[in-house]
């Protein structure tokens, strides 16, 4: 497997996980409650999964050898992708701001989470897609095969150190459970 698969990969279960968040959302606005336990769950996997897993590969390994390979940071694609990364981040400790009111009573605080969530999921849907139409493809392109080799031992060594065995299996079973209890959501719109 190559390095854009692998990240690519990934990006299906977080696509997965936004229309999750969408349902849950939706639900939120019909019923004015959330299950305090998924949700938790679900910041747990933005938080651990998300960002120090997927995003970390791609700061950490992906983005800077594509600068050494003479993509700038400072223009074209790199220079919104990147600041998107952190936009993402202000969102998912928006949700978890207002999950923390939401638990002591602030009765704010859903739609704080709702917001969060749709403004999250549009972002995070529009950076997918950007990096899966435009970076992924010139990164294969201007990576040579050692370096691809290399991106690939990096992202199993962040996998090992972020990540820990038996995660990734958790959260897929995860997205799963919830993809079945939040389906009825979607279907009956």
């Amino acid at each position: 497997m190559n390095i854009t698969q692998q990240l690519t990969i990934e990006h299906h279960d977080v696509k997965e996980m936004l229309h999750i968040l969408m349902n849950i959302a939706a639900r939120i606005e019909q019923t004015k409650e959330l299950n305090a336990e998924h949700f938790a769950n679900i910041l747990e996997f933005l938080k651990n999964f998300v960002d120090k897993c997927h995003h970390g590969k791609e700061e950490q390994a992906l983005f800077p050898a594509l600068e050494k390979a003479g993509m700038s940071s400072k223009e074209g694609i790199l220079s919104y992708i990147l600041p998107e990364h952190d936009q993402g981040r202000k969102y998912v400790h928006e949700m978890k701001e207002a999950f923390e009111g939401y638990k002591k009573g602030d009765s704010s605080a859903l739609l704080k989470i709702t917001e969060a969530i749709y403004f999250y999921s549009r972002l995070l849907q529009h950076h997918i897609d950007q990096e899966e139409q435009h970076l992924f493809p010139m990164a294969e392109k201007m990576l040579t095969d050692e370096v691809k080799y290399n991106l690939y031992k990096q992202f199993e060594d962040i996998e090992e150190r972020v990540t820990g065995p038996g995660v990734h299996e958790k959260y897929e079973e995860l997205i799963k459970d919830l993809s079945q209890i939040y389906a009825e959501t979607a279907e009956s719109e």
